[in-house]
């Protein structure tokens, strides 16, 4: 009857040394694929950005339109991007197109 077991010092470097190669292809991993959907995640606000942006845009026949149905009806703004905005969110319903 063996009272003691000796522990082989090679068996314990190896495994230890394929836990951690283990540890570190998984952390690897991980890294990658948070990477990746970064990647993902930029290029899918990107098209949320261009079709906000193309969604909001504004011809310019229809500018014209505003400026002269402004001019006609006293209305002040600026004929910039940001007045026209605030045009339409001020008329919801664009009278400048009924006449």
């Amino acid at each position: 009857m063996i009272s003691t077991i000796e522990k082989n010092p090679f068996a314990f470097k190896i495994e230890s040394l394929t836990g951690s190669l283990l540890i570190l292809a998984l952390a690897g991993f991980f890294a990658g694929l948070f990477f990746i959907l970064s990647k993902n995640l930029e290029s899918e606000a990107e098209s949320f950005n261009y079709y906000y942006q193309s969604s909001e845009l504004i011809s310019a026949g229809e500018k014209e339109i505003m400026t002269n149905w402004a001019e006609e009806n006293g209305v002040d703004f600026l004929p910039t991007r940001t007045g026209l905005k605030k045009m339409l969110q001020d008329y919801p319903q664009r009278p400048w197109l009924k006449q």
